[in-house]
């Protein structure tokens, strides 16, 4: 048990989510339901407001009064290039600059300069050891991810050593 609630640390969905993360080489740009519209809301956030640098709030606020949710069901760190979490997607199109803050860089994001992809751990179930310790798992570079295994063998064993 790894807290008052008696929740337990799910360690099977995180080594299942490591192995899927090894084995992605590029993003993908296939859409789903809430996927789509997080990406139109984004969208449209730009078209209407012209730039390029949005807030988490903003676009949360957007897509609720456009489809009506009182919660986000995706998030806009899912689709950030160079983060990863437990729950994010292979589709990509976001970067973020930092808390809250992303910028929108499109879908097949080609740059020149390598950017560090980080997996903060985030989570009810995790023990308070581990709760927001970030992880460098690799890098995301015109197109193509190369990934630290080093890192992610720490943050597997991190995981099973609870």
């Amino acid at each position: 048990m790894v807290s008052k609630k008696n929740r337990t640390l799910d360690k099977a969905r995180y080594f299942k989510r490591i192995t899927a993360i090894k084995s992605r080489h590029a993003p993908s740009s296939r859409f789903t339901g809430s996927l789509r519209n997080l990406y139109d809301t984004v969208i449209e956030i730009v078209a209407e407001d012209g730039i390029k640098r949005l807030g988490f709030d903003a676009i949360s606020k957007r897509y609720k009064e456009k489809y009506h949710i009182s919660q986000l069901s995706i998030l806009p760190t899912d689709v950030c290039y160079n983060m990863v979490n437990l729950e994010d997607q292979e589709t990509k199109f976001l970067m973020c600059r930092g808390i809250g803050d992303f910028e929108f860089v499109g879908l097949n994001y080609v740059n020149d300069r390598e950017e560090r992809i980080t997996w903060t751990l985030r989570g009810r179930d995790l023990p308070e050891r581990l709760k927001n310790v970030t992880y460098n798992i690799g890098t995301y570079r015109n197109g193509n991810y190369s990934w630290n295994e080093d890192e992610l063998k720490r943050l597997n064993d991190d995981i099973l050593r609870e």
